[in-house]
């Protein structure tokens, strides 16, 4: 007799623990095991019926574990409630989050407390592993404390309202009573952990995490054929969701915001792709996006497709490829508000960069700084065999400019080319420089001659009428340019032409852009 009779006849009879397809979900195919944290009945001590589900997300996969050679898809239905439960998915599994379903890494914390003087102290703030470039305590410890919801900052020393401390000994400090109000703190690290190929996560609401640097909220690491979708993250303390070492990875359809270090964090992933989310508002935490941060970040990604998101107010990049990636599009996003570059391509290889929506970025630096080509709507930098076209930009800090440096000889510029793209932007003001469209290098190089291939051409320029005057700047190819004309007869510029006031209006006003900035 087999070890777990009931599992032969669950899948025979789709009874005991697995019960038949809602109405709500007539499309899933195969087992469904329910949990519904808020059924009286429900637990995981014993075997569940459509009357008497699982209670926690966790108890759930461990029953599907058991079910051993099954080869039916199995779907976690997930009913309205808050599970605070860190999910590790083992084996190929569908979590389908009713709408209502939320994972929190975090737990409430209504006793305890201990008044001392003006302040609620708490012992026992949990420690968990951080690393990282930064400048605070915020991004140096993972530990977060959110009050009836609202995030509280971390600081050292004395806390006012809307303020915590943490003691060298892990006593938690508030200056707000914790008497009738609902204080959450960050107790575990992830939201679901996937050690296994062939899962998906889909329609849930998950926030409050500990997780470190260059991890996820949601977390893989060396799994494929992974799909993160319709769910709605946030509050992290490292990234939002973090894909390592894998390849058919699926974000798509997701709000992500207020990640502490980033909002996608990817590494080493192959033929997946990041489709129709929202990033926003995230760095929260103040990593040094010099070191990595802001929106989402792809390393050594190859065959990777960024398409149709909506990427803004982050502190640091929006989208950033960053170390050999290869073979990488980025298209149809809309890209604003980011202190940071935009688009940002770096000693990486064959980028395709495409019919984007891209204003307001490079927030960090002002009309009246030469940042040179830093804070660019577009900028590749020591990348080559990249091609950027039909893209639309305006009121970024620089508009798209093509940076070479020593990085190495596997990291010059060549094979490139930037065209058909519509740039507008204002001139620098004092001793302020902004490009339109700049080829820029610090080094003696060979970026400039027709051995390299790289060219520019057919770009559109915009400046609300104003004309062209010494000195301001607005083009750059082996030296600055005031005049298109001038511009227009190296092989970064040829074929240029300006907006008329009228055109450069509805050209912004199509692409749903500020017609001022």
């Amino acid at each position: 007799m087999s070890r777990f009779p009931w599992a032969a006849l669950a899948v025979a009879t789709l009874a005991a623990v697995l019960i038949p397809q809602p109405v709500s979900y007539a499309r899933t195919r195969g087992l469904i095991i329910q949990v519904d944290a808020g059924n009286p009945s429900a637990s995981d001590a014993t075997l569940r019926n459509a009357t008497s589900p699982f209670k926690s997300i966790s108890g759930a996969l461990r029953a599907a574990a058991q079910l051993g050679g099954t080869t039916a898809p199995i779907t976690i239905l997930v009913h309205p409630g808050i599970y605070r439960e860190t999910v590790i998915v083992q084996q190929p599994v569908i979590l389908l989050g009713q709408a209502g379903a939320e994972i929190r890494g975090s737990d409430p914390w209504p006793t305890g407390w201990t008044l001392a003087g003006n302040y609620w102290t708490h012992p026992g703030a949990p420690t968990f592993q951080s690393h990282g470039v930064c400048g605070s305590i915020q991004c140096l410890d993972p530990v977060h404390v959110f009050y009836d919801g609202r995030p509280f900052r971390h600081v050292e020393g004395t806390p006012t309202t809307g303020q915590f401390a943490i003691t060298p000994d892990r006593v938690l400090i508030l200056a707000d009573p914790p008497a009738g109000h609902l204080v959450e703190v960050t107790t575990r690290p992830y939201w679901i952990v996937i050690a296994s190929s062939g899962v998906t996560v889909k329609g849930f609401r998950m926030r409050h995490a500990a997780n470190d640097s260059q991890s996820g909220g949601i977390d893989a690491d060396g799994y494929s054929n992974i799909t993160v979708a319709s769910n709605t993250l946030s509050d992290t303390h490292g990234a939002v969701v973090s894909i390592r070492n894998g390849s058919n990875a699926r974000v798509i359809s997701n709000d992500i915001s207020r990640g502490g270090q980033l909002g996608v964090h990817l590494f080493a992933v192959t033929g997946s792709l990041i489709q129709s989310n929202r990033i926003y508002t995230n760095n929260i935490y103040g990593f040094s996006w010099g070191w990595e941060a802001g929106g989402l970040k792809a390393t050594r990604a190859s065959r990777l497709t960024i398409d149709g998101n909506d990427v803004g107010s982050n502190d640091g990049p929006g989208l950033w490829c960053d170390g050999d990636c290869q073979d990488v599009t980025v298209s149809h996003n809309r890209v604003h508000d980011n202190t940071g570059a935009g688009i940002q391509y770096e000693i990486s290889h064959n980028g395709q960069i495409s019919n984007n929506v891209v204003w307001k970025n490079g927030l960090a630096y002002g009309l009246d700084t030469n940042h040179w080509g830093w804070g660019a709507g577009i900028l590749v930098q020591n990348s080559n065999g990249c091609n950027v076209f039909n893209n639309t930009l305006a009121w970024n800090s620089n508009g798209i400019t093509v940076l070479e440096q020593n990085r190495g000889p596997a990291y010059l510029v060549f094979n490139t080319s930037v065209h058909d793209n519509t740039i507008v932007s204002q001139d620098g003001q004092a001793e302020g420089l902004v490009y339109a469209l700049a080829w820029l290098s610090d080094l003696s190089t060979l970026m400039y001659t027709s051995s390299q291939n790289n060219t520019g051409s057919s770009n559109r320029y915009g400046y609300s009428g104003v004309g062209e005057s010494a000195p301001s700047t607005r083009f750059a190819w082996n030296g600055n340019y005031s005049w298109l004309a001038d511009f227009s007869t190296t092989p970064g510029g040829t074929g240029g032409s300006y907006l008329t006031l009228a055109q450069q209006t509805t050209v912004l006003s199509a692409a749903q852009v500020p017609v001022s900035p």
